[in-house]
């Protein structure tokens, strides 16, 4: 799919089309291709629960994703969730210790999840925090990852159907983490920034992955553009596999 995408890309550039435009065009593209593989997934999810390779949980889960509309993820978790074994397009535990998050949370720690996502991230990270409060955009996401959490007996994760930009609370975090969510919220990048450094208490840290490098190239002089904001503490690439060729950095509120 990572292919396809960049062919899209070169020949709608060459066309005048915006990064924008392109990614559009390719996300509805993406599933068209999802739907015409789905019957496939569906047998294969039911075939591994019959024969016993797959838990109670993990058939309910992947069946009310592949019935679903969603994108991301092709047919797969977005997020995998390591207690239980569950793969994903995105390793959980890999993120966890290549983006240090360890140093920067203890069992004091209030977190708000940006576009969460199916919510495993933040379910798996939940034993090192206090409190993790998550907003996502899809209602099928939410309903996922209230599933596992229920199924789990996570206390301190609660998972909201939001759409971030209309995002209201009176509670400050001290840690906010961003990945990969800010191109789809729909906010200006600086009124973006802006609104995160109002949600976070003093001193708080910012996490934010920018998108694949070829539809997000001004990531990083996006973020020097945010200084009066945040101070840059360190930006890596995210080290996952080769299809995911993106940045993360950790800011300090200022």
């Amino acid at each position: 799919m990572n292919k396809l995408r960049k062919f899209l890309r070169k020949i709608f550039l060459k066309c005048g089309f915006s990064q924008e435009q392109i990614e559009k065009f390719y996300i509805n593209i993406y599933g068209k291709i999802k739907r015409i593989k789905n019957p496939f997934f569906k047998f294969t999810n039911y075939f591994l629960f019959k024969i016993g390779k797959r838990s109670k949980i993990e058939y309910d889960l992947k069946s009310k994703l592949l019935n679903s509309k969603e994108v991301f993820g092709d047919n797969e978790f977005y997020q995998s969730y390591p207690p239980l074994g569950f793969d994903g397009e995105r390793d959980t535990l890999l993120r966890f210790q290549n983006y240090n998050i360890k140093k920067y949370i203890n069992k004091n720690t209030n977190i708000l999840d940006i576009g969460g996502n199916i919510g495993f991230f933040s379910l798996y990270i939940s034993k090192y925090v206090k409190h993790i409060d998550l907003v996502e955009y899809s209602q099928v996401l939410v309903d996922m990852g209230n599933i596992l959490k229920d199924y789990e007996n996570i206390k301190n994760v609660s998972i909201m159907q939001k759409d971030f930009k209309n995002f209201c609370t009176d509670k400050k975090y001290d840690v906010i983490f961003s990945f990969a969510v800010h191109k789809w919220i729909g906010l200006p990048f600086l009124d973006y920034i802006e609104k995160i450094y109002n949600l976070l208490n003093k001193e708080g840290i910012l996490f934010i992955e920018s998108q694949n490098l070829d539809i997000d190239p001004d990531f990083e002089y996006n973020l020097n553009n945010c200084q009066k904001f945040f101070k840059i503490i360190n930006i890596n690439s995210t080290n996952e596999k080769k299809s995911y060729l993106r940045k993360i950095a950790i800011m300090k509120k200022v």
